[in-house]
């Protein structure tokens, strides 16, 4: 690597013009030195349930820096973004220009502002209890048009304050909305 540092990277990837060395060719080193722009995992980062990012790559929720088909609902803000903190999920840790501290910066969840649906209205500023609101319910995947996503009906009931009662993205016909507290 120190070779690379000196002729052909500048500390966040390949200088330009120097691309040709790199890759399967030259035993990838913008995978192994930092100077090619190889991503660290953020520091100490871990999600809710205690999983590191060495964790996601062992357990196959994640590989070859992309989340694995059918593990997607393993990221996203109900598991602390592993997607933005851990390489092997495709994130840029503290690697190619983070410049947040050790642990890490969290995202921002997205706004509980209700969103009118066609003669529905989310409840207002109504988040399940691990502060996921109707908006994140729609971004993240877990529901749309007003139904559950198959695979994703984990993710509501009464451990997750009932989404499909509060939110219409997951439930356009729904009974009055049910309140946690």
């Amino acid at each position: 690597c120190e070779d690379y540092a000196s002729e052909w990277c500048d500390g966040a990837g390949f200088v330009v013009g120097q691309e040709w060395a790199g890759g399967e060719d030259y035993n990838y080193p913008e995978r192994a030195c930092c100077a090619c722009g190889k991503c660290r995992d953020t520091r100490e980062w871990a999600n809710q349930f205690g999983k590191a990012c060495t964790d996601y790559e062992a357990e196959g929720l994640c590989r070859d820096g992309e989340v694995t088909p059918g593990q997607e609902w393993t990221v996203g803000p109900a598991f602390n973004f592993p997607e933005q903190h851990c390489c092997v999920c495709g994130g840029e840790g503290e690697g190619r220009g983070r410049s947040e501290g050790a642990g890490g910066a969290s995202a921002s969840i997205g706004p509980a502002e209700p969103i009118a649906v066609a003669g529905c209205t989310d409840s207002p500023g109504w988040r399940n209890p691990y502060g996921i609101g109707c908006h994140d319910y729609v971004s993240e995947g877990y529901c749309a048009g007003g139904r559950v996503l198959p695979g994703k009906e984990w993710a509501t009931g009464q451990s997750y304050g009932h989404p499909e009662r509060n939110c219409c993205a997951c439930q356009t016909s729904r009974p009055p909305p049910l309140r946690m507290s």
